[in-house]
């Protein structure tokens, strides 16, 4: 076929939806573009680019059949450049992406309060993280009556709930390579997106309403939003530019903490319904940590507390009701699994604890067996590790929390050293010896994962086994960063710490926020260096405080008043530009707690 006669190139994609689908695309421009953007391009947004399109994650592969090949070819879909006459008619499959598996907290949220004026009754809390989006409808009961009766309303519960994975996940895992993103395709490209994603998610709450407690409401029935997130995903939702939070010295265009309109923001409801958006103390300490602040009572302790929001920002706060001292650390996305070769967000099948099995034995009560593991003199018990998965589904690879314990086994087993290097395995026991492998000896998925991050050119090169059939593997490159990650919050503590003078001794509470705090074992956390050894009896989880903190603000007005007071009241350390911070985080870098 002639290339004057290739008018459109057609493409069969399949696999992230239940039915496959057609796609055209310009044959003209075909080659000017990355298979992953034509894909997102026509609605497909399921391939994962965690490292923005830039070939490094390995993650984005897509199984692509040319028309009449008896095998499909693994490709690395953004860097795949499609060519009009070889790929007409081509199949491409899209790996799908299981469901986020982490529990809405519906029970836990705290309802009381005197809501704002004029609110409504049918409200929206949304919680945007970089890696998902949560969203609850709320009843709020009668909204008319004097301020005692609507405090002590008890009438209020949580209609429905609704989560999807971030839809801007294909510009990159973290905000910096979005804001790039946006810079290079325009601000619409990462808009647009966001407010479809969460008119889709007020569909489906309205849906689940009606479904579940009988009540005829559609979309335009919202009579207000509370939304928090980050500072730069909350530009996103209001057509901010955010580009200035990613260069020195970092300042928003806005720190939010006003009422906008639906119609405004392009979101379904009242068309002069309001939509607040959570106040923020910096770039990057935004709406969520500041409603999360309220919502755990930190801003009103009597006692020193330390909050912690472990992302791919690892955001902090240290103090109590006499004042408040926060910073943000580039932790990245390891810790969501993006920059690990087998890493996976909290969905069935992934890896969520990793314990030694010695420890497992012994906790049964099993002494000899414990031993036997310690020594390898059990056939029986020649495995080292003990792997439990979500769901307890096949592994197919490993998220954050089963990162942090195989990090805190490898050490407790000496198969890494403090450095982050891997032992000699002429220098440990057979048993243990037997876990480091070269790649080229994985099997199935892992093999696959391993040829995608590394293109196989380190084929001799040592990777730490965890499981056997199926492989789950951590490489050399996933350690060095999970320490790079681990370096950054550490270090972020210390500074925070030595900043107000104060050891970590004097830390009364240190609160977990965020679904992955809710799921890490606080001994993994202090094995590896994460938190100070001296914490480790005071961590609390506390679930997702951000979208505690948007329920608090429709609920009620005083909490708003607080989250102001907050984003206006407390300090911030800018740590790119702190000396003794990078000189913690190197410090940091080693597996010495």
């Amino acid at each position: 076929m002639a290339k004057d006669e290739l008018r459109v190139l057609q493409l069969t994609v399949s696999g992230h939806r239940a039915e496959s689908e057609r796609i055209a695309i310009p044959a003209a421009e075909a080659g000017g573009r990355s298979l992953a953007d034509w894909l997102v391009a026509c609605g497909i947004e399921a391939v994962p680019m965690p490292c923005g399109g830039h070939g490094r994650c390995g993650k984005c592969v897509v199984e692509f059949w040319r028309a009449g090949a008896s095998a499909a070819e693994r490709v690395l879909s953004c860097q795949y450049v499609l060519d009009p006459e070889c790929d007409q008619g081509a199949r491409v499959f899209v790996p799908g992406e299981a469901a986020m598996t982490i529990p809405l907290e519906f029970a836990e949220l705290d309802l009381t309060g005197t809501p704002p004026v004029g609110i409504g009754r049918y409200c929206v809390a949304v919680d945007i993280g970089t890696t998902t989006v949560v969203a609850l409808l709320l009843d709020l009961g009668s909204s008319s009556g004097s301020a005692a009766e609507l405090s002590a309303a008890s009438d209020r519960h949580i209609l429905a709930g609704a989560r999807a994975p971030n839809c801007q996940r294909f510009a990159g895992a973290d905000v910096i390579s979005r804001i790039q993103y946006a810079r290079e395709h325009g601000l619409d490209s990462l808009v647009l997106p966001l407010r479809a994603l969460l008119a889709e998610l007020a569909g489906e709450l309205v849906v689940s309403a009606k479904a579940v407690h009988g009540l005829s409401l559609v979309p335009e029935s919202i009579d207000a939003w509370a939304v928090a997130g980050n500072t730069i995903m909350l530009h996103f939702l209001a057509g901010l530019d955010p580009s200035s939070i990613g260069e020195a010295p970092f300042e928003p265009l806005s720190r939010f903490g006003e009422s906008w309109t639906a119609a405004e923001l392009g979101l379904p409801g009242r068309v002069d319904g309001p939509v607040w958006l959570l106040p923020a103390i910096s770039g990057y300490v935004g709406g969520d940590v500041v409603g999360g602040l309220v919502a755990a009572g930190v801003d009103r302790s009597r006692e020193l507390e330390l909050f912690i929001d472990i992302g791919t920002n690892g955001e902090m706060a240290l103090g109590s009701a006499t004042g408040l001292i926060c910073c943000s650390t580039a932790a990245g996305p390891a810790f969501e699994g993006a920059t690990i070769e087998m890493g996976l967000p909290g969905v069935s099948g992934a890896v969520d604890r990793v314990t030694v099995a010695a420890v497992t034995a012994a906790a049964t009560g099993s002494a000899e067996a414990a031993a036997a593991v310690v020594t390898g003199s059990s056939e029986a018990a020649d495995w080292p590790f003990v792997v439990r998965t979500i769901n307890d589904a096949e592994a197919t690879g490993i998220c954050g929390s089963g990162l942090l314990d195989a990090m805190a086994s490898l050490l407790d087993l000496g198969l890494v050293d403090e450095t982050g290097r891997f032992a000699d395995p002429e220098d440990l026991p057979p048993h243990l010896a037997a876990c480091l492998l070269p790649r080229r000896e994985l099997g199935g998925r892992a093999a696959v994962a391993s040829a995608a991050a590394t293109g196989n050119e380190r084929p001799d090169e040592l990777v730490c086994l965890l499981q056997r059939a199926p492989d789950i593997y951590l490489s050399g490159r996933d350690i060095r960063e999970i320490q790079l990650a681990k370096a950054a919050i550490a270090a972020g503590i210390s500074t925070l710490l030595d900043a107000d003078g104060r050891v970590p001794q004097d830390v009364r509470r240190l609160g977990l926020a965020g679904g992955f705090g809710s799921v890490v074992r606080a001994a993994s956390v202090a094995r590896i260096g994460l938190i100070p050894a001296a914490l480790e009896d005071r961590v609390e989880a506390l679930g997702n405080t951000s979208l505690q903190g948007a329920v608090r603000a429709l609920v009620d007005a005083s909490a708003r008043e607080r989250m102001l007071a907050v984003a206006h009241s407390a300090d911030y350390i800018e740590l790119s530009a702190n000396a003794d911070f990078m000189e913690r985080y190197v410090d940091s870098m080693f597996f010495d707690n």
